[in-house]
């Protein structure tokens, strides 16, 4: 679920760079979503990327209480994260390419 994080903070900086945009030092996803948004339209679930955002850690090792607010993410919410972030990169990849 992390690297899903991971790969959509990356997506979005992927837009913005395509887009001769300045990136931003922030690992904030909602930050990212609204500049990406100024660049170019693209339909996203908001409510994935409040959950998304919601998995970084400023530290390299989670905490005992794991990622999320409650805890570690369950298969279910990994696997959504991961199908998520697929479909995203094949819409930037289609716009980036």
């Amino acid at each position: 679920a992390f690297h899903c994080q991971q790969a959509t903070e990356k997506l979005f900086k992927a837009v913005l760079e395509y887009s001769d945009y300045r990136i931003p030092k922030t690992h904030n996803l909602i930050v990212l979503m609204e500049l990406v948004n100024n660049c170019i339209y693209i339909k996203i679930d908001e409510s994935f990327i409040d959950q998304l955002n919601e998995l970084y850690i400023e530290s390299r090792y989670p905490t005992d209480l794991g990622l999320l607010p409650s805890g570690k993410p369950s298969l279910q919410e990994a696997e959504d994260f991961y199908f998520f972030t697929r479909a995203l990169y094949k819409t930037i990849k289609e716009i980036v390419s």
